[in-house]
């Protein structure tokens, strides 16, 4: 192993072990039974967790790397990322409950995937990268205009950001969406 893998290793390493120990409840103010079920029921597998989606999301990021031959690309290069986003917004605009955003990002994001390869699969039989990032990327920017015709024309999502951006930004935002 190399010198920085070593060092990468060392961090993860130090900041799993500052997880386990820090947080919200302070381990030292409560009885040693409290403690070691705070630290093994709650802050370890939240640890591990994040490793492993860590790892996954860096092996899914490489996978796209290495078949796109671009070291730039990414999830919205093949316009997943921007059907996953149109799906929350969905739900957010729907009646659909909200427990189901993630399952409706997720089928999104993968069927924005199929219709990347469908479309690049009649434009070119080999699939070649070049093809299948032109195609991913003017698919993004179509279910981008999607999500802003969205983000005109729903008042609950107005409601949204005017709740989480500043006042100053909200009011900005909200003349933008008014002028429409």
């Amino acid at each position: 192993m190399n010198k920085t893998n070593c060092i990468l290793v060392f961090l993860l390493i130090i900041s799993v072990v500052l997880s386990i120990f820090i947080g919200s409840v302070n381990i030292g103010d409560i009885n040693n039974i409290q403690a070691f079920t705070i630290m093994l029921d709650v802050r370890l597998p939240r640890a591990l967790m994040a490793i492993l989606v860590g790892a996954a999301l860096a092996m899914s990021g490489a996978v796209f790397q290495i078949i796109l031959k671009n070291p730039m690309a990414d999830s919205f290069t093949l316009g997943m990322a921007n059907g996953a986003v149109l799906g929350a917004a969905l739900t957010v605009v729907t009646i659909i409950p909200a427990v189901f955003a993630p399952v409706i990002s997720i089928i999104l994001g993968l069927l924005s995937l199929l219709l990347v390869l469908v479309i690049a699969r009649k434009l070119d039989l080999t699939y070649r990268p070049e093809t299948l990032i032109i195609t991913g990327i003017l698919l993004g920017a179509m279910l981008s205009g999607v999500l802003y015709i969205l983000f005109c024309y729903s008042r609950k999502i107005r409601r949204i950001l005017h709740a989480t951006c500043s006042v100053r930004s909200a009011v900005r935002i909200s003349l933008k969406f008014r002028s429409y």
